[in-house]
């Protein structure tokens, strides 16, 4: 900043890794990396006196044999990530917390065209969305206000006249 280092970034080919150090050099990041030159752990060095609270979590990601990264632990929290035989990522698990699991189709929804159909008058009577999972009916009133819509998902909504 203003011409005056702020960051020195040592590379060290021993260990395989970036020491990221500031002026001065109590505050200290050290980055690690695989033989194949992937990150494998961030972890704060210098700052013992610290509390807990006030440190960098350690970092450190896992891979499996074919180098994709399957386990990222920061701190005490853990996500684990599977794969299909396409390399696409299918579950994430974050222990103690929420399991997602991802699919995945050989039709490309952004392809088709909305469905939409209009009275004589312009008002949107219905749409599909083109992934086809939302559907909408509008029903209005006598005066052209909406006093019913019904979806598929959130079942019907009707308002007061």
């Amino acid at each position: 900043m203003n011409g005056v280092s702020a960051l020195t970034v040592t590379f060290d080919r021993v260990t395989r890794s970036d020491v990221i150090s500031a002026k001065s050099e109590d505050e200290t990041l050290r980055l690690s990396y695989t033989d194949s030159g992937e990150l494998e752990s961030i972890a704060q060095e210098g700052v013992m006196d610290l509390e807990p609270a006030y440190r960098l979590a350690n970092l450190s990601i896992h891979y499996d044999s074919l180098g994709k990264r399957n386990e990222l632990i920061w701190g005490n929290r853990t996500t684990q990530v599977t794969y299909d035989r396409q390399n696409r990522i299918v579950e994430r698990t974050v222990k103690g917390g929420v399991t997602a699991k991802f699919m995945y189709t050989k039709e490309i929804p952004f392809t088709k065209k909305a469905l939409a159909a209009e009275d004589s008058d312009g008002k949107l009577l219905e749409w599909v969305t083109t992934d086809e999972q939302h559907h909408v009916l509008r029903e209005y009133d006598q005066y052209g206000r909406v006093f019913r819509n019904m979806t598929n998902c959130l079942g019907q909504h009707r308002y007061e006249r």
